[in-house]
């Protein structure tokens, strides 16, 4: 039942499903944003092109943080990830936070989960992705309708969740 359970969620999530942040539809393997429009080889496409327009950046990032991405493959494929469902602000700033939560003992998917959630972190420390229309934090405000803005524990709470999200979509 569990397996059924997950091939169905992962199936919908591919063919089509409305992104919570800004309601846009997704396809393909990335969640297209729209891009690929109503075919879903062109979402696949797209998805492809742009995720490798940004190796290159990727693999630069990582070893400037001292971090070896082949070493680190699930990080790296999470930074690709997040590069695609999120700003360039939050993106680049993956390859530092994910080095610390290693220096930090973190292993594995919790220091995934870890650098994907500081990532959204902004220089005054408030995390922030998006508001309460648009952006990662709209999820727990337009799914669950109890997201106090001002406290940092939900807040924390739901980033983990919304990025725990994508990573059970890997």
């Amino acid at each position: 039942m569990g397996v059924e359970f997950k091939n169905a969620f992962v199936e919908v999530l591919y063919y089509d499903h409305i992104d919570d942040g800004n309601r846009k539809v997704n396809r393909g393997w990335c969640s297209d944003q729209g891009r690929g429009g109503q075919n879903l080889a062109n979402a696949d496409a797209g998805c492809l092109s742009r995720t490798q327009s940004r190796i290159s950046r990727l693999v630069q990032r990582m070893r400037a943080a001292r971090v070896e991405p082949e070493k680190h493959i699930e990080a790296f494929v999470n930074a690709s990830d997040l590069w695609n469902q999120a700003s360039p602000r939050v993106s680049d700033a993956f390859e530092k936070n994910y080095a610390e939560a290693v220096k930090k003992g973190l292993k594995n998917k919790q220091a995934i989960l870890w650098a994907r959630v500081e990532s959204f972190r902004k220089s005054d420390g408030e995390l922030e992705a998006g508001n309460s229309n648009f952006g990662l934090f709209s999820i727990c405000v337009i799914s669950f309708n109890i997201c106090p803005s001002k406290l940092f524990f939900w807040r924390g709470f739901y980033y983990g969740w919304g990025t725990l999200r994508y990573e059970v979509s890997l």
